[in-house]
C-alpha cells in the first residue's frame, strides 16, 4: 500500500517591490497608495502609484493577500528592487509582517532621507501621464 505524505502549507509574507518602470529608472517615488493596510488584494489589482523618471504608473500586485504593512510612505523614494510594502496570506501573518516592516523601514530610513533631497518638486514640472503596467506592455509591443 502506498504511503501518503502529509504536506503542510506554511503561510507566507510577500514583499511588494519597487519595480523598474523604465530601462533608465534606478529609484521611484511613491505618489500615493491606492490600497491601505488591512485591504484584501487580488492578483492584478492596482496597489500604489509610483513616479518614475518618465511617468506616474499604477503598480499592480502579483499575489492575492492582505496589505499588511506599508514600508515606504507617500512622497518617499525607494531604489528599484526595494520592498515598499508587505502582503500577508491571512490575518494570522499581519503582526509578523508589521514587525518585519518596522525593521526594514528603520534600515532604509537614512537612505530614503538622502534620496528625498534629490526629488524636490520643480516649479514648472511638466504634467505626467499615469499608465498601468498593462498599458506600458502594450505600448512597448507597438515599438
Amino acid at each position: 500500500m502506498p504511503r501518503r505524505t502529509i504536506s503542510t502549507v506554511q503561510a507566507k509574507i510577500r514583499e511588494i517591490f519597487m519595480l523598474a518602470l523604465s530601462f533608465t529608472m534606478t529609484e521611484g517615488k511613491i505618489v500615493s497608495w491606492i490600497k491601505f493596510e488591512g485591504d484584501v488584494l487580488s492578483i492584478g489589482e492596482s496597489v500604489v502609484v509610483v513616479e518614475s523618471d518618465k511617468v506616474d504608473m499604477d503598480v499592480e500586485t502579483f499575489y492575492d493577500g492582505i496589505l499588511a504593512a506599508i514600508v515606504v510612505g507617500e512622497s518617499e523614494v525607494a531604489p528599484v528592487g526595494a520592498s515598499i510594502g508587505l502582503l500577508a496570506e491571512s490575518q494570522d501573518e499581519i503582526a509578523e509582517a508589521k514587525a518585519k516592516a518596522a525593521t526594514s523601514s528603520s534600515h532604509s530610513a537614512s537612505f530614503t532621507s538622502l534620496l528625498r533631497h534629490r526629488h524636490q518638486p520643480a516649479a514648472h514640472r511638466p504634467r505626467k501621464i499615469v499608465v498601468t503596467l498593462l498599458m506600458a506592455k502594450l505600448w512597448q509591443r507597438q515599438d
